[in-house]
C-alpha cells in the first residue's frame, strides 16, 4: 500500500481538518444545499427529517474535527466531536488497471485490437488507453445506523 502511505505523508504536512485529500465536508454535508437520499423503500432529507438535519449540523459544528487514518484499502475520515465519531466517510484507495492492459482469456502471439488499431499481445499495455486519465473519487458514507430514514416510500 505504498500509495496510501504516500497519501498520508502528503496529508501530514497539513494540520487539523485542512486535508488536501478531503477539503471540508463531503457534498451535501457542507450546509450550502439541502440533501435528499432516496432508496426503493426509504428516504431522508435535511428539510423534513430533524435527525438528518441535526447530523449534518453536528458535522459542521465549530468543535468538530476531521480525523483520517488507514482502514483496510481505504482512507477513513471521521467527523469527531468530543472523541466520538459522528460520521465516517470511506474513500477507497486502490489503483485499477482501467482497461489499460490487454486482459481477458489468455492467448499466444498478437491479435489486432480495433480501438488501438494495432496488434497487441495478451498482457501488453494499450498505448492509447493507458494515456487516459480517469479521475473519480468514490466516497462511501454509511448512514444505515444513524436512524435518519423514513421507511415505506414506494
Amino acid at each position: 500500500m505504498r500509495v496510501v502511505a504516500r497519501a498520508f505523508s502528503i496529508a501530514s504536512i497539513t494540520s487539523g481538518s485542512d486535508c488536501p485529500l478531503f477539503p471540508g465536508a463531503p457534498p451535501g454535508l457542507d450546509g450550502e444545499e439541502e440533501l435528499l437520499l432516496l432508496y426503493q423503500d426509504r428516504f431522508t432529507d435535511t428539510i423534513t427529517v430533524p435527525a438528518f438535519r441535526e447530523l449534518r449540523s453536528q458535522t459542521q459544528a465549530p468543535g468538530t474535527n476531521l480525523k483520517y487514518y488507514r482502514h483496510g484499502q481505504s482512507i477513513r475520515f471521521d467527523f469527531m466531536s468530543k472523541d466520538k465519531a459522528i460520521l465516517s466517510v470511506d474513500v477507497p484507495f486502490t489503483i485499477n488497471k482501467n482497461g489499460a492492459w490487454i486482459s481477458g482469456p489468455r492467448y499466444e502471439g498478437k491479435r489486432y485490437h480495433e480501438k488501438e488499431a494495432q496488434d497487441l499481445a495478451w498482457g501488453q499495455r494499450r498505448p492509447k488507453k493507458s494515456k487516459e486519465l480517469a479521475t473519480s473519487i468514490n466516497t462511501y458514507i454509511d448512514f444505515s445506523k444513524k436512524e435518519i430514514f423514513i421507511e415505506g416510500c414506494a
